[in-house]
């Protein structure tokens, strides 16, 4: 029987890669897997096989057919060149130290709420904190935590709820998720791994506080609907529209097939196929009349749109958005999302997708074409005066039955050596004809202090005065749009 052993996060720390070597030299290891996105901080889609038989992993080697991309391992060869090896063992330190700050300060965060982390001490890698008194309902139980986490752009815990079972390939299995049947406790995992900051873990734990106040407010309101006797509610007269509404009673669930918990415009995330999407964080938004747009941007939009498209019966929605950089990611590129506007008032969460055409200019602190002249053979990169397809999608995966966003290709790459950028992204979604217009401001983490959300609502007029200027110092780019004179009009 052959020893293959899951690495998938041990490749950074010493004390599972010191195990591993004592297993070789005492008993049998075969090989060993690690994920590339785990260990070396590049994009979701590689694994190393390494072993201690040499001939094994070539033979290993010689049974894969060769035909997948070249980007993995690329992306593993200029991440190990750029940081050294010098450099790699400073970050697998700084991990290490983390994960004690981590501990100590998610033990705390659970005390306050009743709960804890198990002891796990032979893992050096993740944690985990019980939530057993946070289930809400049957319907929003335990796994609602993780789903709640995932809508504040944090991607990585995984929710293990209590006795869920599950049939694989005939065989039934009890707890599923978890290492063991019927483990005593549901919790919820993640893992500290390499490239993670201590304003990471801070802003991690600022959030998760917010969920567990979130849903134990949640409980509340469900204890007082529970021992208030049922009233009769009169019906209301809607007087928008002269019909009569049935008045909601307390705790009542908004239908899920009216709303999807994400906002209304374009969103910048880093995606990587499967649970891997990756969130920025909204510092602000605020939406704006086509007032305070200059008219040459409505015109030089009109004039881009595909052919035969009527402009007048389109519905346009115009905001300015302050954004930080995508949190954990290392590469400079952002997908943009459209998915609260374009899936809003679908009937179901599975299986949505859709190809709206995206459209980005009056750009700043953005590597375009003129820098890379090989992104506009890229299908999946956005290139300045051109409608590009997108494609934009929800799916469910098997560790949990709640939606996951994806957006694949309207991809930008941002440049690092700035400390903002900015550019005006336009989604024109043709099914529901409607086109959806924002002033984009990426900052990095040392302006995100500055842009925070209480700050910015006294600052409306400076940040609206801010784009607006901004936009009129692209006067160059819209008659440059006006003209015609643009490559894409399909």
């Amino acid at each position: 029987v052959a020893h293959v052993i899951n690495n998938a996060y041990g490749l950074q720390s010493p004390k599972i890669m010191g195990r591993i070597d004592l297993a070789s030299r005492v008993g049998r290891v075969d090989c060993f897997i690690q994920s590339t996105d785990k260990n070396l901080m590049v994009p979701v889609g590689g694994a190393i096989i390494a072993g201690y038989d040499r001939q094994f992993i070539q033979d290993i080697s010689q049974t894969y057919p060769g035909r997948a991309s070249m980007a993995p391992v690329m992306d593993v060869f200029l991440t190990l060149v750029s940081m050294g090896e010098l450099g790699y063992k400073n970050l697998v330190e700084q991990r290490r130290e983390l994960f004690v700050y981590l501990k100590k300060n998610l033990s705390a965060v659970g005390k306050k709420y009743g709960e804890r982390v198990l002891d796990t001490d032979a893992n050096p890698i993740s944690l985990a904190l019980t939530i057993d008194s946070l289930k809400i309902d049957e319907k929003r139980n335990w796994s609602y935590v993780g789903s709640m986490l995932f809508q504040r752009c944090v991607s990585g815990p995984r929710s293990v709820p209590r006795g869920v079972r599950k049939s694989v390939c005939g065989i039934e299995f009890i707890g599923y998720g978890s290492h063991c049947n019927n483990y005593p406790h549901a919790y919820i995992a993640l893992a500290c791994a390499i490239g993670m900051t201590k304003s990471g873990v801070d802003l991690f734990l600022q959030r998760l506080e917010k969920t567990i106040k979130e849903i134990r407010k949640e409980q509340k309101k469900l204890e007082g609907v529970n021992t208030q006797p049922k009233k009769k509610y009169k019906a209301e007269e809607d007087k928008t529209r002269g019909e009569k509404k049935k008045a909601p009673r307390k705790g009542e669930d908004i239908p899920k097939k009216s709303v999807i918990h994400l906002p209304a415009t374009i969103l910048v995330g880093s995606y990587g196929g499967g649970t891997a999407m990756q969130m920025s964080r909204m510092i602000y938004m605020y939406p704006i009349s086509k007032g305070n747009i200059p008219p040459g941007l409505i015109q030089g939009i009109q004039s881009c749109l595909p052919r035969g498209e009527d402009f007048k019966s389109l519905k346009w929605h115009h905001s300015v958005q302050v954004s930080s950089r995508v949190y954990g990611s290392i590469t400079n590129s952002i997908n943009l999302m459209a998915h609260g506007r374009i899936f809003h008032g679908a009937k179901s969460l599975k299986n949505l997708q859709k190809y709206p055409m995206f459209y980005f200019f009056a750009i700043s602190g953005v590597e375009t074409h003129r820098h890379k002249p090989g992104l506009v053979k890229d299908p999946a990169v956005l290139v300045e005066g051109e409608f590009r397809p997108a494609d934009q999608h929800v799916h469910t995966v098997d560790i949990d039955p709640y939606p996951r966003f994806g957006s694949d290709m309207a991809k930008i790459f941002l440049d690092l050596r700035v400390k903002f950028s900015t550019f005006t992204a336009c989604c024109y979604d043709k099914v529901d004809k409607t086109v959806e217009v924002v002033r984009m401001i990426i900052l990095d983490s040392d302006l995100e202090s500055i842009f925070d959300e209480k700050a910015m609502k006294k600052k409306k007029s400076y940040l609206l005065h801010f784009a607006a200027n901004e936009m009129k110092a692209s006067k160059r780019v819209i008659e440059w749009i006006k003209t015609g004179n643009v490559q894409g009009h399909h």
